[in-house]
């Protein structure tokens, strides 16, 4: 698995890298729909993001622990607009 570094100091092919990895890893998830929350809600905290996901949403735990401590680099359009 590839390593993740603090924000901002992936590239952005590192990044989409990284994505696609756990994607992979994550087969049958709903990837569109929890990209697209983690890129457009900068509101709330990943506690209430994973409490919203997982049980509203029936999203795996496991993947979405995995995807929010990256979730700058998904607010970052340079980096989200090739995802």
């Amino acid at each position: 698995m590839m390593t993740t570094k603090p924000y901002p100091q992936m590239t952005i092919e590192d990044f989409l890298l990284w994505v696609e990895e756990v994607q992979n890893k994550f087969k049958g998830e709903k990837h569109k729909f929890i990209t697209s929350v983690l890129i457009n809600d900068e509101n709330n905290s990943d506690t209430d993001m994973l409490i919203d996901l997982v049980t509203r949403n029936k999203c795996n735990p496991d993947y979405i622990n995995e995807l929010l401590p990256m979730r700058q680099y998904f607010w970052d359009f340079r980096y989200s607009q090739h995802i």
